[in-house]
């Protein structure tokens, strides 16, 4: 698996000496990573299965198999969910949230609220 490289820091230096660091993160397939190992397709497993309040190990049970083969992988794929606001962590369970479908409300959409 290519999934070693999900996150890559890389370090070099300008013209004038000066230190420059890069984050380079795989969520989409590319040429090199497979959409097998990608963290979009692996988060929309977790989706598709998380269907009702589970704690991680219930939702780790029923993630793993094809498509997610290493817990590493599947606590890539949460955390990511986490962090664009699809997924919840409270008392001990995870749960997904409605996300609202369409384009955002405009400005004059607003303030007529």
């Amino acid at each position: 698996m290519h999934v070693a490289w999900l996150c890559q820091v890389t370090y070099s230096r300008d013209r004038d000496g000066n230190s420059v660091w890069g984050v380079q993160a795989m969520i989409l397939p590319t040429k090199y990573a497979p959409e097998s190992e990608s963290l979009l397709l692996a988060g929309a497993v977790v989706l598709e299965k998380l269907d009702r309040p589970q704690t991680v190990t219930e939702l780790w049970e029923a993630t793993r198999g094809e498509w997610i083969t290493t817990f590493g992988h599947f606590v890539l794929a949460l955390e990511m969910l986490f962090v664009i606001g699809v997924v919840s962590f409270c008392d001990g369970l995870l749960e997904k949230h409605q996300v609202p479908s369409g384009p955002p409300p405009s400005a004059a959409d607003q303030e007529g609220m």
